[in-house]
């Protein structure tokens, strides 16, 4: 998990990982938590609490895997978060 904090109405946090035997569920109905990744990886998943932030892809692994890869990315400049220190 990360989190990049300058200001508690521009913390952004992101959880990703292997969650094919976790249920996960908590995450969104606990901490209002958002599942970005829409397709089949395997169990593979990206949890945000800001989805604009983030943009995903996937991508068939170099590796003989069922799991796909999952690219991030921020669709949104790190200094938009720092502001006025």
């Amino acid at each position: 998990m990360t989190a990049d904090s300058h200001s508690d109405s521009h913390r952004v946090i992101t959880i990703a990982g292997d969650f094919n035997q976790l249920n996960t569920e908590f995450l969104v109905t606990d901490y209002g938590l958002i599942q970005t990744v829409d397709q089949p990886t395997h169990g593979d998943k990206l949890f945000v609490n800001l989805p604009d932030v983030y943009s995903e892809a996937l991508f068939k692994s170099v590796i003989k895997t069922k799991h796909l890869a999952v690219a991030i990315s921020s669709t949104t400049p790190v200094s938009h978060f720092r502001g006025n220190r």
